[in-house]
């Protein structure tokens, strides 16, 4: 056992410890950090892709990008397609008998095959995580269809910053509004959350419920969701069940992004005003 993070008295925290760190953090595989140009790449030429400013975590390790930097590629084949990595060349000196351990990367072209298909090279095995002196790890593809050179494409994804990433769980109003059921009016109010969980709070407002033997949708939507929030089918959602009155209430969100009250009862109700009361909705957009 060692502690990493205090002081020991002599020099003892290496780029593996803070690897090993970052892994567990942010995961263990690659990403782009949202900085810079998001290390966008680009054609310049049929033979050059362009890589922006920014920064990726590669199996653990931070490697920047502080300008724009050029990748040679090779030139398509007449009448045949390819497909070629940019990747991340990771060595770690392990040479000799004193060896220095120096850790660098550069830009490194595993090249495919010619043929009818663009098929994708072969990687060779390694991982930084596990110790390996020699890593190489594709960032970004870029294809050829005989003499012509595509847009080349980022491989590894792009990773959510915390503060992005806590606003997506926040709970976002969407709006509300006063429908009719049964002699009620009840207004609903909606939040999203988590980009696809919808949260439906029912609030009552005025008049006495008359019902006998009913299932009933509220006589309006309450609120149309946007075009991006809407399920591909009926979605039905149970809020408030009282088995002593056999009556379930409850919302329904339509394919028109409609959402609308729903109310059953098994028995005559008359006087009642409405539950307050909410549900959860999973859209499955």
């Amino acid at each position: 056992m060692e502690i990493v993070t205090g002081k020991a008295g002599v020099p003892h925290v290496s780029s593996a410890d803070d690897g090993r760190r970052i892994a567990g953090e942010v995961g263990t595989g690659s990403y782009v950090l949202q900085t810079g140009g998001k290390l966008a790449p680009s054609l310049v030429d049929a033979n050059t892709v362009r890589i922006a400013t920014g920064d990726m975590i590669v199996q653990g390790r931070h490697i920047g990008v502080t300008s724009p930097e050029d990748v040679k590629v090779a030139s398509g084949s007449q009448g045949k397609k390819r497909m070629d990595y940019i990747c991340v060349h990771y060595t770690r000196d392990v040479s000799g008998s004193s060896p220095t351990l120096v850790e660098t990367v550069e830009w490194k072209v595993l090249q495919g095959t010619p043929g009818s298909g663009a098929a994708a090279p072969s990687v060779p095995k390694g991982s930084i995580l596990d110790g390996d002196a020699d890593v190489t790890v594709p960032i970004c593809s870029v294809t050829f269809d005989g003499l012509t050179t595509g847009q080349p494409k980022l491989l590894i994804p792009k990773l959510t910053p915390l503060a992005d990433l806590g606003d997506s769980v926040s709970p976002s109003y969407l709006g509300g509004g006063n429908v009719g059921l049964l002699g009620c009016t009840v207004k609903a109010d909606c939040w999203i959350v988590a980009t696809c969980i919808l949260i439906v709070r029912f609030s009552y407002v005025s008049g006495s419920m008359s019902s006998s033997d009913a299932c009933e949708l509220s006589s309006g939507a309450a609120l149309v969701l946007p075009e991006r929030l809407r399920p591909k089918s009926n979605i039905l959602t149970m809020a408030f069940t009282s088995e002593r009155f056999g009556k379930s209430v409850g919302a329904v969100v339509e394919p028109s992004g409609a959402v609308k009250l729903y109310f059953s009862t098994r028995s005559e109700i008359y006087g009642y005003g409405f539950e307050n009361c909410a549900c959860c909705i999973p859209l499955a957009i």
